[in-house]
């Protein structure tokens, strides 16, 4: 039998009015009061949420809080939770006796909100969510509690639904003019559950809407989702925002069964998802697919997060064990790490800390003061691997270190894959940009530290730039590989200025470079051959030495056996570099952010022998230029060094940016006017430099539009017609959905034909555009209205005037047809 559940939002609605006004609520579990005090605290904490006004505090003392409760619990009872209204502050972490919101102790009193309403320790008849939000702003806040036990397990209810998204909280800020930014502090997901997007929590921006949420110590364990976003999935797809600030948040744990993301999915396709995330841990989250610690897919869109001081460590998935980004079909994706780790991440294929996809679209991220070691991949990419299959991946890659990766194929530590299509003419490009990187102790079947491919008409050219590359092992080329593919059917040309290649081993040929067809081009370096002929080892192609060359001359390492690769006193790497190479660069530090020119001449290497930090400050990462659309957010940061306090101060075209005094600029809405060259100056007691110029473009929204026609429109029955889609603004892969008198059928094609039509047939279609810059990806055709004549059987009958008549008399004959039409043609015949 079902246990009933009073009303108590009724019931209690008196003792809370007055209550309301002081705007604090007290709540404990089991109480029976009407929560004016904690010696008065209610125990209906649902009913107080639901006439709360904006501006109430409600407190919470330690214990735990189902929405309903049930025995034999139905979808009713499972379709409950606590809904918080605009705002609305809502803390737990009382122990029942505090007079001020600081004396909780958050981690000594627990405060759940559970979805086991029928409280038997399962998941099994959970509420579907246990926290809902709709449009509200970042007043509304939630500080202080475990949120556990969501069970968003109907499948049949459809993607993206409080019933199968969003177990332990469904933010809701989807459609034109809607927004949700709750802040969200000290709070907990943990073991909730979604068949679909986010077991932990689901922020829907999607359809010209916005869910900004900010999230601040708060952490994601153990949630598991069967689809994307096991900890957080955060939707801005079509013409939506959802980017998300969090800082010192943890994802431990969580995982996505069958799909993508396992600790954060940020889906960005027709739209936007680019969170900002600061001091984050990912850790031992998985994903069936790509991205065990978190997905950006931008694919047809933008996903492009900040990523500073974060950690992804022993993550696991098919493709990108750490982070799997996304920028195909036109899209674009490229975050920004800094200061990241990534350690002991694992791909059973490709890789293990970072994947980035840029077919036939852009994929090009920011790497600047990153870690990548021990990290696993089973085929290729050891740490990282750039797919520019018919598209872009180059990332920038500054002052990071590559340290003990290892891959049983391809590329220890890189592999970068630049392939075309011979047939559509169309090139592919994977070209990273390295700059004072460290490539120490990676391993590899083939190429220890990086694999250069550039296949068909493909690109596999990295520039390299006082980088050292120290002890990499592989069976075929120790250091770097350039394969130019079959015949020299692409293109493998690696630059390395200011670099120093020693002691890497390939156990069967190359201990420096592997060529097959590739065209390498090495200048101003110090590497452990007698010449420029011991370079080459392979197959076709040459090995370029221009000038500036140090051949056989150790560069004595100060403890290379324990890692330390600065320059010890004589060494030959001192003040033998190009310094046009490094300035290019506009890297002004070298690995330890000291000032990378010191006495006038750039050395070799990552280390700057004798360089010390001055008072003027440096910059060390300037803005990156960017292209959007109208109605975007745009996030410039700058990055520098130098004896503190830095101010920051902001300038566009040179005008000073009121306000705009910190390291980051944000535009949340660009608009045309926004558009112009960006530059940052940075100052200390000592004096001030400015940063390069990054160049914001924005583009205009365009209109999506569809027009039909038909072959015919007036035919007989079983007549066929042809049927076209003439978008506008559509893109290179737009999407197509036909209607027969409302009612969709088909797969997505542009044109068919039809020959079973009936009269009055009214044909529309609908197209959702991959254009990233328009004002609507979805758009309505015209109605064509087909007139369909059933068949008519013709006959004919003949008539003479007379019935017998005599030799030479004239006799008139007359044909009477049935269904001959306006015009018909007329054959006489005599005795056949």
């Amino acid at each position: 039998m079902k246990k009933i559940t009073p009303n108590f939002s009724a019931l209690f609605f008196l003792f809370f009015a007055a209550q309301m006004q002081a705007q604090t609520v007290f709540v404990a579990q089991n109480g029976t009061g009407s929560g004016s005090s904690w010696a008065d605290a209610t125990g209906n904490l649902r009913a107080v949420l639901d006439n709360a006004t904006a501006g109430t505090q409600i407190w919470v003392k330690e214990g735990t809080y189902r929405p309903t409760t049930c025995t034999n619990c139905v979808f009713n009872d499972r379709n409950q939770y606590f809904q918080l209204k605009n705002g609305v502050k809502l803390y737990g972490g009382f122990g029942g006796f505090e007079s001020n919101i600081n004396q909780r102790n958050i981690t000594a009193h627990p405060t759940l909100l559970s979805g086991d309403i029928n409280q038997d320790g399962t998941l099994a008849n959970n509420s579907f969510t246990v926290i809902f939000t709709q449009n509200v702003s970042n007043l509304t806040i939630v500080d202080g509690f475990a949120i556990t036990g969501g069970n968003a397990d109907q499948g049949g209810a459809g993607l993206g639904t409080p019933q199968t998204s969003g177990g332990g909280w469904f933010n809701l800020g989807s459609t034109t003019g809607a927004s949700s930014h709750p802040t969200i502090r000290n709070c907990i997901f943990r073991e909730n559950y979604a068949w679909g997007y986010g077991a932990g929590m689901f922020n829907d921006g999607s359809f010209s809407g916005a869910a900004n949420p900010t999230y601040t110590n708060c952490q994601f364990i153990g949630n598991v989702a069967r689809d994307d976003g096991g900890g957080l999935y955060n939707t801005g797809s079509f013409s939506g925002n959802c980017n998300p600030v969090l800082t010192n948040c943890q994802f431990i744990a969580n995982k996505s069964e069958l799909s993508d993301g396992g600790g954060m999915f940020n889906m960005g396709q027709l739209g936007n998802s680019s969170p900002t995330l600061t001091n984050c841990l990912f850790d031992r989250d998985s994903a069936f697919n790509e991205g065990g610690g978190m997905v950006n897919f931008g694919k047809n869109g933008n996903s492009s997060p900040i990523l500073n001081n974060c950690i992804f460590d022993r993550n696991v998935a098919e493709l990108g064990g750490g982070v799997f980004n996304d920028g195909t079909t036109t899209g674009f994706s490229g975050p920004q790490f800094h200061n990241c780790q990534f350690v002991q991440n694992h791909s059973m294929n490709d890789g293990a800390a970072v994947y980035n996809s840029g077919y036939q679209g852009t994929c090009s991220p920011t790497m600047m003061s990153c870690l990548f070691e021990n990290n696993y991949a089973g085929f290729a990419g050891g740490a990282m691997f750039n797919n520019g299959n018919e598209g872009v991946s180059s990332p920038i890659i500054r002052n990071c270190k590559f340290i003990g990766n290892h891959t049983d194929t391809y590329g220890g530590a890189l592999y970068n894959f630049g392939k075309g299509n011979a047939a559509s003419q169309v090139s592919g490009n994977a070209s990273p940009e390295l700059t004072n990187c460290l490539f120490y102790n990676n391993m590899a079947y083939s190429a220890g530290a990086v694999y250069n491919l550039g296949a068909e008409l493909g690109n596999a050219n990295a520039v390299i730039t006082n980088c050292t590359f120290y002890s990499n092992h592989a069976h075929i080329g120790g250091a770097i590989y350039c394969n130019a593919g079959e015949n020299g059917t692409g293109v493998a040309s690696p630059t390395l200025k200011n670099c120093i290649l020693w002691a890497n081993i390939g156990e069967d040929e190359g201990n420096v470079f592997r060529i097959i067809w590739g065209t390498p081009t090495i200048s101003n370096s110090l590497v452990d051959v007698a010449d420029c002929n011991g370079l080459y080892n392979g197959n076709g192609g040459i090995v370029n030495c221009a000038g500036g060359m140090i051949f056989n001359q150790n560069p004595n390492f100060v403890s290379p056996a324990s890692g330390n690769f600065h320059l010890g006193n004589g060494s030959p790497g001192i003040d033998n570099g190009n310094n046009p190479a490094i300035t290019q660069t506009g890297v002004g530090i070298d690995l330890d952010s000291l000032p990378r020119i010191f006495n006038s001449t750039v050395d070799l290497g990552v280390y700057e022998f004798g360089s010390m930090m001055g008072n003027t400050p440096i910059v060390t990462q300037s803005p990156q230029s960017q292209t959007v659309c109208e109605g975007e957010a745009v996030t410039f940061s700058v990055s520098a060094s130098g004896a503190q306090p830095i101010n920051y101060q902001w300038f566009k075209n040179g005008n000073m940016i009121s306000g705009a005094s910190q390291n980051v600029y944000s535009i949340s809405m660009a608009a045309q006017s926004n558009a112009g060259n960006y530059t940052c100056v940075v100052t200390n007691g000592a004096g001030s430099v400015t940063s390069q110029a990054a160049v914001l473009t924005v583009n205009a929204p365009a209109v999506v539009g569809l027009e039909i026609v038909a072959s015919q429109t007036e035919i007989c029955t079983g007549e066929t017609v042809t049927l076209s889609a003439n978008p506008t603004n559509g893109g290179v892969a737009p999407v197509f959905q036909w209607f027969l008198n409302g009612n969709a059928f088909g797969g997505s094609v542009q044109s068919f034909t039809m020959n079973q039509l009936q009269d009055g047939d009214m044909l529309t279609c609908q197209i959702t555009s991959s254009e990233t810059c328009v004002q609507s990806p979805a758009a309505s055709s015209n109605t064509l209205t087909i007139h369909v004549e059933s068949l008519l059987t013709a006959s004919l009958s003949i008539a003479a005037d007379a019935g017998t008549v005599c030799e030479g008399n004239p006799v008139t004959l007359t044909a009477t047809p049935i269904n001959g039409g306006n015009s018909p043609s007329y054959l006489w015949t005599l005795n056949g």
